[in-house]
């Protein structure tokens, strides 16, 4: 029997804005050649952009050699990505806590945090890992009932 790999994109991240949105456009490439619907890519691309951002701005801003890789695989029938970086540990905000950042009143909430509770309302799953030697974030996406595709396992 033949093992079948699922679809990998796989990137070493310039870490700058412009890095950034070269990794950004190299996913969506990726996910829309392998059938996903438009609106589905976009809420991945949104939930990548404030990720990596914030790895950008928060992570790896002073370390000397900054390291940040991005994997996108195609899984069943969602997407997993993962950010990795060789910044300080950190432990972002629980999706409970970046809830309660968000009031119903922006103007009165408090800066920072909204990043987060996109990144979580977005993503079916939100798993990450503070390593020795960096940092890793998971994101699962769950593809929508009306996704044509179901990719190897």
């Amino acid at each position: 029997m033949a093992c079948s790999n699922p679809p990998i994109f796989f990137s070493e991240v310039v870490p700058t804005h412009n890095g950034v949105s070269e990794a950004l456009k190299g996913v969506v490439m990726f996910l829309e050649d392998h059938g996903l619907h438009r609106s589905k890519v976009a809420e991945i691309e949104l939930a990548m952009a404030e990720a990596l951002n914030n790895v950008v701005e928060h992570s790896v801003g002073a370390i000397d050699v900054p390291d940040v890789s991005l994997r996108c695989e195609l899984r069943g029938s969602g997407v997993k990505l993962s950010i990795a970086d060789n910044g300080p540990p950190f432990t972002p905000p629980t999706a409970e806590d970046a809830d309660r950042k968000v009031d119903h009143s922006i103007a009165v909430a408090a800066e920072g945090g909204f990043g987060w509770h996109l990144i979580h309302s977005l993503a079916s799953d939100v798993c990450f890992a503070a390593l020795s030697k960096g940092n890793l974030l998971t994101l699962n996406f769950d593809l929508s009932p009306q996704q044509p595709k179901d990719f190897a396992s």
